[in-house]
């Protein structure tokens, strides 16, 4: 990160901050997040560490109350990079006073699929909604996760409900980015000099 960070939050709004917000008022969603708390799943990769960034961003508009998640995925064979992640969100929060959690999730060796760390973190998301009194869960699925996720539900034969896949908003559970590439969201990011750490053996879920 760079040296001024603690000014950005502050910085006259981009236009990528403009093209989200257009889109939450569009989807009538800008205005429910007022003053409401919003617990932020932050795994510190790329689309995560933007969101958060983001949201931080909009406060000033919509004065929503931000409390940081991360979940550490276990001691298996990517720890490294796991304590590596952990890290990263503990500095990122330190630096703009966010509130964190931090849960771990313990996995064997034959617990290790993505189903089981998938309904692992649902069940953490829902803990810790319920423990911070949070209104919202924000995450950070772009377009490009979409469609990956209704790709995939084609080949399985799903239906035409099933390929909504995902919304901006769906109950509790808050998208921003879903009409936003990924290379928006990394230029997002390299215009404030904001890094992030990405898994390379990470799979996103396809839903919550």
């Amino acid at each position: 990160m760079t040296r001024n960070q603690k000014l950005s939050l502050t910085a006259a709004w981009r236009p990528f901050e403009h093209k989200v917000r257009g889109l939450l008022i569009k989807e009538k969603i800008l205005s429910r997040l007022q003053n409401k708390k919003v617990l932020v799943a932050c795994s510190g990769g790329l689309d995560s560490v933007a969101l958060l960034f983001f949201l931080s961003r909009i406060d000033q508009d919509c004065h929503i109350q931000l409390h940081v998640l991360h979940i550490h995925h276990g001691d298996h064979a990517n720890k490294k990079f796991r304590d590596l992640a952990e890290s990263d969100v503990r500095q990122l929060c330190q630096k703009f006073n966010f509130h964190l959690t931090v849960k771990k999730i313990s996995a064997g060796s034959d617990q290790q699929s993505e189903t089981f760390f998938r309904q692992q973190r649902i069940q953490i998301y829902q803990q810790i909604l319920q423990e911070t009194a949070s209104d919202f869960l924000a995450l950070g699925h772009h377009m490009d996760d979409l469609l990956e996720t209704r790709l995939m539900r084609l080949f399985r034969g799903t239906g035409v409900e099933g390929l909504k896949a995902m919304s901006m908003l769906r109950k509790k559970v808050l998208r921003p980015f879903l009409q936003i590439s990924k290379t928006e969201l990394f230029e997002y990011l390299n215009e404030f000099g904001i890094q992030f750490r990405n898994d390379p053996t990470n799979k996103q879920s396809e839903n919550v």
